[in-house]
């Protein structure tokens, strides 16, 4: 979902699992939204425009996101995005624990053994 108004509801509701806001996005909807959040993950990681072109329009400056396999293979992309730029910012919200660390080789054939 996309808007001030959507994302609103759906953090009150709790239908959001992660809340995205435009890094150009002015504070004030920022500080209005994140209380809504509670213990939710956040992440200013994406300018308007980039936030825009994830959802096919010109401009988003926030985003809200439902739970599920996107939701957390998004935040991990925007945890190490967040590294590469300085202004960037994410709350991984009450989940702190996220276990981002990679996984271990695929199975082959019944086993574990991984070929190069």
């Amino acid at each position: 979902m996309a808007g001030f108004e959507r994302v609103s509801e759906a953090a009150h509701r709790g239908r959001a699992a992660l809340l995205l806001f435009a890094l150009d996005g002015a504070e004030g909807g920022y500080r209005k939204l994140t209380p809504l959040g509670r213990d939710l993950p956040s992440a200013r990681v994406l300018t308007a425009a980039e936030l825009g072109g994830a959802f096919g329009r010109e401009r988003i400056v926030h985003a809200a996101v439902a739970g599920g396999a996107l939701c957390r293979w998004l935040l991990a992309d925007l945890l190490r995005l967040a590294g590469l730029r300085a202004t960037a910012a994410v709350d991984r919200g009450a989940d702190r624990g996220m276990d981002f660390a990679p996984a271990g080789p695929a199975p082959q054939d019944g086993g574990t053994e991984a070929y190069d």
